[in-house]
């Protein structure tokens, strides 16, 4: 399982119990040391060093080095400046290219901002790169490129290393994530053997501007998990997944996810916020992919209206009366059917608190409650105190559900 976990309250008040009773190897990466859980570093660049030091994936390589890159450059909706974004990501390429296959001990995201960053260092390697023979020569072609660059028109090369800077800014040597994500505590390549919680916990003030490293380190667990040819799925619950950067990619692989043992669930505050960083085709592919759609607290009248529509109308049979023009007529009676929405976009914003609205593929809408954790027993009990709001209130189990724990060790129950 891989959590996003803004607060760190979900490996506060979880991590204890997946590690004692489910016995889970537990890993945090928490660079900035919330609540003194643990803090574990992950090196989202390890699959890409696994590649580069294996002759027989070496052939994907150029290709990884795009993938990540565009992660860590995505493409925005506006498509203007597109120029200048190649011009940034030529150079990400190039220094990731060169440290993941002659550098792989220094290939760290830290590593590359020093680069970019110190004009000589960058020239010494585009120098190092033009004397490489290895991939075919395209090393030596992106150095010859480079090289060019930097001395046909050097004002314009500084503006492309301005945008790279720009977009690895958040890892430079000396902050929070420099040195978490400098090496690897756990592999991600592990994910899949089911015996693994991986929480990313992140301070809320930070989300939004550290939120795209979140997004790698994601995208580079789901790539490692689709790979691995262990049996077993991982289960990807991503809260704030607006703010953890747009998942390259992940809209196009949806459907073959599940196949791979991949299991998403995305949460966010407003759809508004999905159109916004995906583009409303996008944005609209990720909802008809979804199995299950949940909603509660509906505060947007396009988004109340959208659903209304959705869960589309009901029959309702209405008997009308004619009392005729005279007295002696006789009452004629008949019966009508109309239509009406099931629910009406009002009734969705309305919704309680403790309701929810369910939509389930090939299953009738579900108008659901939703109850705290705490009312169900043995959740309550295996719950360690919210390091955020303190403890949860002491009131009598209203749900028990009982469980079998296999012992994979030994095959027993």
């Amino acid at each position: 399982m891989v959590v996003t976990d803004p607060k760190g309250e979900l490996a506060g008040m979880t991590a204890a119990h997946r590690r004692e009773r489910l016995g889970q190897d537990v890993a945090v990466f928490n660079p900035w040391g919330l609540h003194g859980l643990q803090q574990d570093r992950i090196n989202p660049l390890e699959n890409l060093i696994a590649i580069a030091g294996d002759p027989a994936l070496q052939r994907g390589l150029t290709d990884e080095v795009k993938v990540i890159v565009m992660q860590l450059y995505p493409e925005p909706e506006d498509t203007r400046n597109q120029y200048f974004r190649e011009g940034s990501r030529g150079i990400m390429r190039a220094v990731l290219l060169y440290l993941a296959v002659c550098a792989p001990k220094r290939c760290t995201l830290p590593e590359m901002w020093r680069i970019i960053a110190n004009p000589l260092r960058l020239q010494r390697m585009v120098d190092a790169m033009r004397r490489e023979d290895v991939l075919g020569g395209i090393l030596a072609d992106l150095g010859d490129d480079l090289a060019h660059q930097m001395e046909d028109n050097p004002d314009l090369f500084g503006d492309f290393r301005a945008g790279a800077l720009q977009h690895l800014s958040i890892y430079e040597p000396g902050g929070y994530l420099a040195d978490a994500v400098s090496a690897s505590d756990i592999s991600l390549a592990d994910l899949k053997t089911g015996n693994v919680t991986l929480y990313l916990a992140f301070p809320p003030d930070r989300i939004a501007s550290h939120g795209a490293a979140l997004g790698l380190i994601i995208n580079q667990a789901i790539t490692a998990v689709a790979r691995s040819k262990d049996k077993g799925e991982v289960l990807f619950m991503l809260d704030e997944f607006a703010n953890i950067g747009k998942l390259a990619g992940l809209a196009e692989s949806l459907t073959a996810l599940p196949g791979l043992g991949v299991r998403v669930w995305m949460i966010v505050q407003e759809m508004a916020e999905l159109v916004r960083l995906y583009g409303p085709h996008t944005a609209k592919t990720i909802q008809s992919q979804a199995e299950v759609r949940q909603y509660f607290a509906v505060n947007s009248p396009e988004l109340a209206q959208s659903l209304s529509r959705e869960l589309g109308q009901k029959t309702v049979k209405t008997k009308n009366f004619n009392l005729g023009r005279f007295e002696t007529d006789e009452i004629g009676e008949s019966l009508s059917e109309t239509g009406q929405p099931l629910m009406r976009p009002e009734e969705i914003m309305q919704l309680r608190p403790d309701q929810q609205l369910l939509l389930i593929k090939n299953v009738n809408p579900i108008l659901g409650e939703r109850m705290p954790f705490w009312f169900f027993s043995p959740w309550r009990e295996w719950a360690a105190v919210n390091p955020v709001e303190g403890d949860y209130p002491n009131v009598k189990p209203l749900v028990r559900l009982s469980y079998q724990f296999e012992d994979k060790s030994e095959g027993k129950q």
